[in-house]
């Protein structure tokens, strides 16, 4: 039987997770988004709020990368 280990993780931290964990870094991700770097680094760092649809835009883009 598998363990199931449930983790609440708050966007930000989501974000680098699965941006790491796609071994994808910073500069990738932002210029997927077309936004700067450093604005990234800032949504990871909790230091800004990730708008809903930057969201939502980064969860589908993480989520076919990670399909590929």
């Amino acid at each position: 039987m598998k363990a199931m280990f449930i983790i609440e993780l708050d966007a930000d931290e989501w974000v680098r997770v699965m941006r790491t964990r796609l071994e994808m870094t910073q500069s990738t991700l932002a210029k997927r988004l077309g936004i700067a770097r450093q604005t990234v680094n800032l949504y990871e760092n909790g230091l800004l709020q990730i708008p809903q649809e930057r969201l939502q835009a980064i969860s589908r883009m993480l989520d076919e990368e990670s399909a590929s």
